[in-house]
């Protein structure tokens, strides 16, 4: 019966390293979809610039940081789970109904990107769209829902597949236009808004490169995470500034281009300036499959956090999200639910400001799983840790360093700039104050089961064995 009972609980390892990698880009790439907001706002010299540095001064420490806790801490619960090990518990909660609002705000950006492809006008100004929004945000999110039900593995290999179809027409409209580019430098220069808008500006620079941590929401589910986690995730850095460089610089040779010339849906025009009725046709095809791979990947990811959350028994009015299907063995309640709360805020509010309150929430989870990762290896040095940073306590004080100081940075400038984002932000970190007050005084944080949705990574020692006893405990887990 227990035997019965942990296979019900625990995935399945499906996910190859390219099914992961396909994965992870359609969860932080998908294309340069969505991009054209952070040229209009700061210009193609800043755009180029931020790409090429962003991701390594805090992509590539973030990805060491996730690398090391889902390796040593595999549980689809992720940063929940992490956070866990070394806060209180009310403050743990705090960080669940934070995540929560956070993946409900980042998942319902895409339903109106995909909206945004569906109804973009040629280059002319005509759209030929006829449906109305609201019906494709409801088909789109039912499919999404529908495929990370069936299987995850649906997922991957979608994401795989995806990964070439979306890029291929940016990579058209590069060679098409790569003869017109004479003097890049010149090119870039001439290419700078009057005024950068670094309050929108930055959320989409971070928001066009974020997403490597939902990693740790799949973690159980791929096989030989220590082996192939971490090349999977320098991957996609490397895949993202590829994918979002040569297009731009492309469209830039486009006589007439300018910063007011880049709108959401964009590229569609841009498509057939530079081949034509065809390459608008695939251009407008490959941003809808964009948008509705990028919500597929999110329904897969934060269901499956949603998932863990619920297993650890935080809400015992909501454990029915933790359980799994019986035939599929994927988190069915969980993915419905979800996709219900993203129509129903999908279609309150619109792209933009779902971004700039996103990237807000999202660099506020970062810096607390940064900070947790400092402590796990402070308080349980004994951890065994299949992927470790490297530099011991130098290197894990730089990983955490450079990307927070980035955070703030980033978290700074919008809050300044951006009086409305600032207001909702400040809005939902009350509700996650008052709603875990709340649930804490109702249920009782003393009724939660912290380990409940951890399965056991080793055959010999947990890894949450060690946590479980004494921090300066020694274990030796090979």
């Amino acid at each position: 019966m227990e035997n019965d009972n942990q296979h019900s609980t625990t995935p399945k390892q499906s996910l190859s390293a390219i099914q992961l990698v396909g994965l992870l880009f359609v969860a932080t790439i998908g294309g340069a979809y969505g991009i054209e907001e952070g040229v209009q706002t700061g210009g193609g010299l800043g755009l180029t610039l931020g790409v090429l540095i962003a991701p390594w001064v805090w992509g590539l420490p973030t990805a060491m940081i996730i690398s090391e806790l889902a390796t040593s801490l595999p549980s689809n619960a992720g940063p929940v789970l992490w956070i866990s090990k070394v806060a209180p518990t009310f403050v743990t909660f705090c960080f669940v109904v934070f995540t929560t609002i956070a993946n409900v705000v980042d998942n319902s950006i895409y339903p109106n990107l995909l909206v945004s492809y569906f109804t973009a006008p040629s280059s002319n100004g005509v759209s030929s769209a006829s449906l109305p929004p609201i019906f494709i945000k409801i088909i789109s999110i039912s499919a999404a829902a529908i495929l990370n039900i069936i299987s995850i593995d649906a997922v991957g290999v979608f994401g795989t597949g995806f990964m070439f179809l979306t890029i291929g027409p940016f990579i058209l409209m590069f060679l098409m236009r790569v003869g017109f580019m004479g003097d890049l430098s010149s090119l870039l220069r001439n290419h700078v808004p009057e005024q950068i808008s670094w309050g929108k500006f930055i959320p989409i620079l971070t928001w066009n490169v974020a997403g490597i941590d939902s990693v740790g929401n799949i973690v159980e589910e791929i096989k030989e995470p220590q082996r192939v986690l971490f090349p999977s995730l320098v991957t996609v850095i490397v895949l993202s500034q590829v994918t979002y460089v040569l297009p731009v610089v492309a469209a830039l040779t486009i006589p007439g281009n300018t910063p007011q010339s880049w709108v959401n849906g964009s590229w569609v025009g841009f498509a057939e300036d530079v081949g034509g009725e065809y390459l608008r046709i695939y251009m407008q095809f490959a941003g809808m499959l964009s948008s509705f791979g990028f919500l597929t990947t999110l329904l897969c990811t934060t269901s499956r956090a949603l998932q863990g959350i619920a297993a650890m028994g935080f809400a015992p009015m909501f454990q029915h999200l933790g359980s799994l299907h019986p035939t599929y063995r994927t988190p069915a309640n969980a993915i419905i639910t979800n996709a219900l709360i993203t129509l129903v805020v999908s279609s309150a509010t619109d792209f933009v400001f779902l971004v700039e309150v996103g990237q807000l929430l999202y660099m506020t989870r970062l810096l607390a799983v940064f900070l947790s990762a400092l402590l796990i290896r402070m308080k349980y040095p004994s951890l065994h840790r299949p992927f470790s940073v490297p530099g011991r306590l130098t290197g894990i004080l730089l990983a955490v360093g450079l990307p927070t100081i980035y955070s703030l940075f980033s978290m700074l400038v919008t809050l300044q700039n951006n009086p409305l984002v600032a207001s909702m932000f400040a809005l939902l970190s009350v509700m996650t104050v008052f709603l875990s007050l709340s649930v804490g005084w109702t249920v009782g944080f003393k009724n939660i089961d912290l380990l409940a949705a951890v399965s056991v990574p080793s055959p010999t020692q947990s890894p949450l064995d060690v946590l479980k006893g004494s921090p300066k405990r020694d274990c030796d887990l090979k």
